[in-house]
């Protein structure tokens, strides 16, 4: 095993480094169509109806407000989640009437950085007060879009990765980074000590290439997440499969793809329609679906998909 150093591909490193400065994951032309940070007001979001609503933004911004009132936080930490917190009493959800009053909870996830701890509140929105704040100095929350993008910028401004991908003929804008979990490989990597994940990379040729089917083998990459220090282990240099593997009507007709299949997609095909000229057996209100006998509330949140 090879760690690189800054003395490792030099030249190659300093002038990549100059040609490809820092950009957002994926292509440069994709940077455009990135959503600006958008924070929802105040007042706007549809109301509560019951207990297993999921969260609105009032009461997101509520909990961050609270969050940032707190005496346990400190603006140096870093908000990674915030979900409901739901009732613990199933028959208090069953026998609640619309007229009743809502008690509301969040539990937000919390990252201290610079304590390399982690902190779970759980937030009363209904008398608008912190209820508890509890420490966890031995797990690590799941990684944010905004650990991403800052990871991705630090990615392609090291000079040991750019010195890596010079040796391998490799140019920066060519490149995308996907974030993985990180394996455990010895104590250097327990959560206790650190919060890493360890991104692959791939080439992509075009926007709409399947950049799995080019991964750059050889290298580990480990980004610690409280430090934002990049670390790059070079092992061996593998060839990049060299045949596409895009499964798109046009990309399979090309011969340097897997699979091949010069006429394209099939034409024996006939037409398959289903129609419900009565309507849906289902009816939606709200988050609540009704089925024949049975009643389900659907609700999305970070953890829970």
């Amino acid at each position: 095993m090879t760690k690189l150093t800054q003395n490792d591909s030099d030249i190659g490193a300093t002038e990549q480094l100059a040609a490809h400065p820092a950009k957002l994951p994926t292509q440069i032309d994709e940077k455009k169509s990135l959503p600006a940070p958008n924070i929802v007001p105040d007042g706007v979001s549809p109301p509560i109806r019951h207990p297993l609503d999921p969260l609105n933004a009032d009461e997101i911004n509520l909990t961050t407000r609270l969050l940032l009132a707190s005496s346990n936080f400190q603006k140096y930490m870093r908000i990674i989640a915030i979900t409901p917190n739901e009732p613990d009493n199933k028959q208090s959800v069953l026998d609640y009437k619309s007229k009743d009053q809502l008690q509301r909870r969040a539990t937000a996830t919390v990252r201290d950085p610079k304590g390399r701890t982690t902190y779970e509140f759980v937030v009363d929105l209904t008398n608008k007060t912190v209820e508890k704040c509890t420490e966890f100095n031995n797990a690590q929350p799941g990684l944010t879009f905004d650990e991403m993008i800052e990871s991705d910028d630090l990615l392609r401004a090291n000079k040991d990765l750019l010195a890596a991908f010079a040796k391998r003929n490799i140019k920066m804008d060519d490149v995308v980074f996907y974030p993985f979990s990180s394996g455990y490989r010895d104590e250097t990597d327990s959560s206790s000590k650190r919060r890493i994940y360890r991104p692959y990379a791939a080439i992509r040729k075009h926007p709409e290439d399947n950049y799995y089917a080019h991964h750059i083998d050889g290298l580990v990459i480990t980004v610690d997440l409280d430090s934002f220090e990049v670390e790059v282990e070079d092992h061996a240099i593998i060839p990049i499969p060299p045949k596409s593997g895009n499964y798109d009507p046009e990309g399979i007709k090309s011969p340097d793809n897997v699979p091949y299949f010069p006429d394209g997609i099939r034409k024996d095909l006939k037409p398959f329609i289903i129609t419900q000229p009565e309507g849906p057996s289902f009816q939606i209100d709200g988050y609540q679906i009704s089925w024949q006998k049975w009643r389900i509330r659907v609700g999305f949140n970070v953890r829970e998909g």
